[in-house]
């Protein structure tokens, strides 16, 4: 049941030709939870992390997510 909402909400919130993985990785980032990395988002699609970079900042220049500096060393 969950794939039909996602492709649901695809069309109508995310249009365009990379639509699809701007989906994948908000839906990632959400499973991931509210501190996750990159690192995180590629063990929730299964890629390595230059792929999930990619698709994270795409998502980030369609405006669907917002990347923060980590405060780690702060």
């Amino acid at each position: 049941m969950r794939p039909r909402l996602v492709r649901f909400r695809a069309r109508r919130w995310a249009r365009g030709p990379g639509a699809p993985r701007v989906v994948l990785t908000v839906e990632a980032v959400r499973a991931a939870g509210a501190e996750a990395g990159v690192n995180d988002v590629a063990r929730q699609l299964g890629l390595d992390q230059s792929g999930a970079s990619r698709m994270v900042s795409a998502a980030t220049d369609a405006g669907y997510l917002q990347r923060l500096a980590d405060e780690v060393g702060a």
